[in-house]
């Protein structure tokens, strides 16, 4: 019940998120296909970000400089 009840949550503010942030760069003057992208790289790139921080905080070494390589990666994808 707490699963559905938490995906259900998850749904609907993920989807908040990316209608908002979207509308506010397309009111910004970005092309559709530039939000586009930018939702898609970052969907891709904050699932490892999120294994790399998460790797950090219980303190695995290994993993550590795989994380400064993840979140560089999420941000040259993002075009930051």
């Amino acid at each position: 019940m707490y699963i559905a009840f938490a995906l259900v949550l998850l749904f609907i503010g993920a989807e908040g998120l990316v209608r908002r942030s979207s509308s506010l760069a397309l009111r910004a003057g970005l092309s559709r296909l530039m939000v586009g992208l930018t939702i898609v790289a970052f969907g891709t790139s904050s699932s490892g970000m999120w294994w790399a921080q998460t790797a950090s905080d219980r303190r695995h070494a290994q993993n550590k400089f795989n994380r400064v390589s993840v979140v560089s990666q999420g941000s040259l994808d993002i075009g930051a």
